[in-house]
This record gives structure tokens, sequence and C-alpha cells, in this order.
């Protein structure tokens, strides 16, 4: 229902839609206040987050708010960021189907090591020398011919996994009244 005489609608999505490297005003959830003032938003934006980060994250937190539309905003390498259990070196939660069902794996998100975390201040002098030059490279190779033989089946694996969040998100929202976008 209309909060306040507004419509308000929940924005989901990764930096996107948090608007990284803009000031809020700029963002193109709050831009659609520019475009009607009777709309209120909120920006569940979060920069790093693949789908499966923004369903959860919506569906713990953005459920509780009254609202008459959800926009799930999504780019390519969202769904790419679910087939992993880090980003960036940090872990992360990853979604799985157990018999139709959707689980959440690996929460609470284990903690990075220190050395993980020297590693990753330090990547750039490593990069330089030319052993981790080659290590890179054949490392790269393998993953490349592993990544050949598995693609099918992991994209297959991932498309399941995105149509039950979008089924999902749908019936939260059907069920509040409000509209996913």
């Amino acid at each position: 229902g209309i909060q306040n005489g507004k419509f308000r609608i929940v924005c989901s999505g990764d930096s996107f839609t948090l608007g990284y490297g803009v000031n809020n005003e700029y963002t193109w959830c709050q831009q659609l206040t520019a475009i009607d003032d009777s709309l209120e938003t909120v920006n569940m934006g979060q920069g790093g987050y693949g789908i499966d980060q923004a369903y959860l994250w919506y569906k713990r937190d953005g459920r509780k708010l009254d609202h008459d539309i959800h926009i799930f905003a999504f780019i390519t390498n969202n769904f790419m960021r679910m087939q992993s259990d880090k980003f960036l070196g940090y872990s992360k939660p990853v979604l799985e189907l157990q018999d139709g069902v959707l689980v959440t794996k690996g929460i609470p998100a284990p903690k990075r090591s220190s050395l993980t975390a020297w590693l990753l201040r330090n990547q750039w002098k490593l990069q330089e020398l030319n052993s981790v030059k080659l290590l890179h490279r054949l490392i790269l190779y393998k993953k490349y011919d592993s990544a050949k033989k598995n693609f099918q089946q992991t994209a297959n694996k991932t498309r399941q996994i995105v149509l039950k969040v979008f089924s999902d998100l749908q019936q939260i929202n059907q069920q509040k009244n409000s509209t996913l976008v």
C-alpha cells in the first residue's frame, strides 16, 4: 500500500544499484524519485553482490519493509559471482538446490586468514615476480581447460538456482501485494 502518500520501491542489486562512485542523489534508484515525487525508494544495492547475496539480503531485511514495487537489477557478472564461495578474497554464502529447495551454504561466512589478507594487500608486488607470472599462466591454462569442460554443467546449475530465486521472490512479493520487476 501507499506509505505517506508515496509508492515505496525497494531496489536490490550490486554496485550499479548502490551507485558506487556517485552521490546518493545520482543513483538510478534515487533518480526514480526525481522523475516522480510520488515515489519513495529504498536502495538495497551492495558492491560485489551476485544475485544470490542480493536475494538473501532482500529475503532477510527487505521483505520486512512495506513496499509496492521491488526492482531486482542485475548484470551478467552477477551470475558468475553466484558460482563461487569467495569474492575478492572474502568468503560469501552460496545457494544450492537440494531436492528442488534453495539451501544456503557457508553461513556464517568464514573469516579470511591473515596469510590471505597479506597476499591480497601485496598481490601487485608478487605479480611482478617471473616465477609468479609463469605459475599464473599454468594455473590459468589448467583453469581454462577445466572450465571448458564444466561450463555447461555450471551454467545449467546456475540457471536452475536463478529460476528458483526469482520464483521465490515472485511469491514473496505476491504475498506482500508488491510487484517484482
